[in-house]
């Protein structure tokens, strides 16, 4: 019955990759979080001990940080300039609603990391725009553009759609990200109608 248990923790653990290190000298589980303090068999599933002195050295999040956020019924239209990027927010920087988060914070219509490794962020904006406006859309860290770009032309004043799925590896407790759009053919703004936006850490 021992080693069948183990079997089964090893397959969960090869499905489900959320790996974190407890840092630390001791290995004990309050190092990897000393505010919220993750519980074994709550919180967090045994991955490795040491093996001298069994103290855990490797955990995995049961519940690994994510968060999920959307806005709809929206009019809100920035002033845009020109290939200048914009933030997908309103004046006050609460256009989003918050739905919920787990081990990340969001805030100001940005989210901020509080766990390290690798994200999967996907977003799906519905907007308006005027006709022959070209846009381009991004996930910014720290106030610089990531990687990918996304595209869109709009051709009528109506309610199109636009998907942005980014993977961001490496990222660390601190990290602020945000959505931008731009408009790289005129000044004309976009109006926001509704958005959904969910980031998960894949793996630390």
């Amino acid at each position: 019955m021992r080693y069948l248990t183990i079997i089964l923790l090893l397959f969960s653990l090869s499905v489900f990759s959320q790996s974190v290190k407890i840092d630390g000298p001791t290995g004990l589980v309050s190092d990897l979080d000393t505010a919220s303090n993750p519980v074994l068999g709550t919180d967090l599933v045994i991955i490795g001990r040491s093996g001298i002195s069994k103290s855990v050295i490797f955990a995995d999040f049961i519940n690994p940080p994510h968060g999920k956020f959307f806005f709809h019924d929206s009019a809100v239209t920035p002033d845009a300039t020109q290939n200048a990027w914009e933030h997908v927010t309103n004046p006050t920087k609460s256009l989003f609603i918050l739905v919920d988060t787990m081990r990340l914070s969001f805030d100001g219509d940005s989210v901020t990391i509080q766990y390290p490794g690798d994200y999967l962020i996907i977003i799906s904006l519905s907007f308006s725009g005027t006709a022959t406006d070209s846009w381009e859309f991004a996930i910014f860290k720290n106030g610089a553009k990531t990687t990918v770009t996304i595209d869109r032309t709009t051709s009528q004043v109506d309610v199109g759609n636009v998907s942005v799925p980014v993977y961001l590896d490496d990222l660390v407790a601190g990290d602020d990200l945000t959505f931008k759009i731009r408009n790289v053919a005129s000044n004309d703004d976009p109006t926001f109608v509704s958005c959904s936006w969910v980031i998960v850490r894949i793996h630390i």
